[in-house]
């Protein structure tokens, strides 16, 4: 046969591509899943694990399923590679996944088999932690983040989203202002820590000092004489 062509991954690949719609979708030793355009085998996108993809994908109804040895199984768009879910298991998954009637089977390392939901298993969720400094302790504050709102008088909130970018906006008590007052995060598969801090707007005036102490001089002053 003649070679129409190839792709460079970071590593070895031992996955075996599965194919669909005309895009290739294939993991490498490098932590990737890719998906390659079959007719060009240019990039359409890839999604990096934990470990190596040994395991070989399997393409059904727009969902990509696939194991990494980073302990899990993986559910990824197949247009955009966009994570779904994952479920983890206790070590690494190598076994290809067979996907029939809704329903996923793989095997891992943990000797375990397993049955998975296809499409019954709700979106993995990770902590957006808003840590907040310079305010005094016990003093409110307020963080609005993907359309919920929370008051704290402590010094941290979290919120559990899945995948994605949120925007939020600080509320900061009176006689402060926060940095940064707003802004977005972004949710790739991870927790996310967002530290904000807090500034007093009241400002000391240092004239205030000095007549302060030129009074007590003054009233000082006046005490000696009287006793003389």
């Amino acid at each position: 046969g003649t070679r129409i062509w190839n792709y460079t991954t970071g590593s070895a690949v031992a996955s075996s591509p599965a194919v669909a719609d005309g895009i290739v979708y294939v993991g490498s030793n490098d932590n990737n899943i890719y998906a390659l355009d079959a007719a060009m085998g240019t990039v359409v996108w890839n999604y990096t694990t934990g470990g190596d993809v040994v395991s070989s994908p399997a393409v059904a109804d727009g969902v990509v399923f696939v194991g990494s040895y980073d302990k899990k199984m993986y559910a990824l768009n197949a247009t955009s590679g966009a994570h779904l879910w994952s479920y983890t298991t206790l070590d690494k998954v190598i076994s290809s996944p067979a996907v029939a009637d809704g329903t996923i089977y793989f095997g891992s390392y943990d000797h375990l088999v397993y049955a998975v939901g296809a499409s019954s298993s709700s979106p993995q969720t990770y902590e957006v932690l808003f840590a907040a400094s310079g305010l005094p302790q016990g003093t409110s504050w307020t963080v609005t983040f993907n359309g919920q709102t929370k008051n704290s008088t402590s010094d941290t909130m979290v919120f559990n989203v899945p995948n994605g970018v949120y925007s939020f906006a600080i509320t900061s008590p009176d006689d402060y202002t926060a940095f940064p007052s707003s802004g977005t995060v972004t949710v790739n598969a991870a927790n996310v820590y967002q530290q904000i801090t807090f500034t007093s707007t009241i400002q000391d005036f240092p004239w205030l000092l000095v007549v302060s102490l030129s009074v007590g001089a003054v009233l000082l002053a006046l005490a000696i004489t009287a006793f003389v």
